[in-house]
């Protein structure tokens, strides 16, 4: 190799290392750039969640925990009002309140991990279960898609006048539907309706299954693994871990703190705050509680018989491709909503039963999206 031709190399090794300098340069500008612009993006977005949040405080009298995140970064998590009007303890990000029909996504992830660990299969029949149980062709996966047509405990159960009972417990629903076999609303997989009695019999399914109370099912395989310190559910004769907020009604005069069927379980009766239960949405990107086939199975609407999509999945209503959940218990409400594609999150939990709660979430929804919203008074 001639010395004329050695330097001719070196010259267009050193021009091909400052070109690729130059492009490093340009693509680390780049995305400086589109972070900048991103930062300026979640900031304006930000800016206006916040001008939601104001108005619901000041035009519809919102008290209560929120919280909203955006790919993965908190843009707004606030409490207002108070706890507990009589003890003039005021709410936080940290207080906690029954989070009613939210339970239910628990109740799915459960059954889901047992299918996974092949102790159950969703297709398995509940005479599986329950040899005498009065609707043969009702499949796990019917409960948890609400698709059975086992009619609602909620609107039908009742306690005979020679039997009365302060509170009504699972096993008492459980054996009001076992031994009165009331008529069927459908046949299972021909329609779907809301029935809390479908996600009731999934808790004694778990309970069945792994050989531990749902409670300490819960605590075992979801709430310690993702560390949800102040969640739990509220059981009888047993103290409290921490003191939940009191429910009010919209003018603020305190309700009752226990419901007739508050130890009824699986379809409600879970207490939690917003940054626990943000923990757990987050969770459903990861594999920490359930595999990504799972998931995907949890997100999944399916099909009915009539061929029409169901707009309800595992424990989530799924409405312009946002999964939410909506509850009500006495005195509260509570509201999540998830946006997989968009990466959004929105949490609200109400202690005085305003009827503005799963408005706001929506409201709240609209500018994630990037849409314009109008400021209702």
């Amino acid at each position: 190799m001639t010395l004329y031709f050695r330097c001719w190399l070196c010259v267009w090794f050193i021009f091909a290392l400052a070109c690729q300098n130059r492009l490093k340069d340009k693509i680390a500008q780049k995305d400086k750039a589109i972070d900048s612009l991103n930062q300026k993006l979640e900031s304006v977005q930000a800016q206006k969640i916040k001008i939601v949040w104001e108005h619901a405080k000041a035009k519809h009298a919102f008290q209560g925990t929120i919280l909203v995140a955006s790919k993965g970064t908190i843009l707004l998590k606030e409490a207002h009002g108070l706890a507990n009007i009589q003890k003039n303890i005021r709410l936080s990000p940290e207080s906690i309140f029954p989070i009613a029909s939210l339970t239910q996504g628990f109740t799915a992830v459960a059954v889901l991990q047992l299918a996974e660990r092949s102790k159950l299969r969703m297709n398995d029949k509940l005479t599986v279960y329950y040899p005498n149980f009065p609707y043969p062709e009702v499949e796990i996966i019917d409960l948890l898609r609400q698709t059975s047509g086992i009619p609602d405990y909620l609107t039908s159960f009742y306690t005979p006048k020679n039997q009365p009972l302060t509170h009504a417990y699972k096993q008492n629903v459980i054996d009001w539907l076992l031994q009165t076999a009331p008529k069927a609303r459908f046949p299972a997989r021909e329609a779907q309706a809301m029935s809390s009695t479908n996600y009731v019999f999934l808790a004694d399914i778990v309970e069945k299954v792994s050989g531990v109370s749902i409670g300490q099912y819960w605590t075992e395989n979801i709430w310690k693994p993702l560390e949800m310190t102040r969640t739990y559910l509220k059981e009888p004769k047993k103290s409290l871990p921490f003191l939940p907020a009191t429910g009010y009604s919209k003018d603020f005069k305190e309700l009752a703190d226990e419901s007739y069927v508050d130890f009824v379980y699986g379809d409600a009766g879970i207490h939690s705050t917003v940054e626990d239960l943000y923990k757990w949405e987050q969770a459903l990107y990861s594999e920490r509680i359930l595999s990504q086939v799972a998931i995907k199975q949890f997100e999944n609407t399916g099909l009915l018989k009539l061929k029409r999509p169901t707009r309800y999945t595992m424990a989530w209503f799924v409405e312009n491709a946002t999964q939410v959940q909506r509850g009500q218990w006495l005195g509260f409400k509570s509201y999540l909503a998830r946006n997989p594609a968009l990466n959004y999150t929105v949490i609200i939990l109400n202690n005085n039963q305003n009827p503005y709660t799963h408005t706001l979430g929506e409201a709240l929804q609209t500018v994630l999206r990037g849409e314009n919203y109008k400021l209702t008074e």
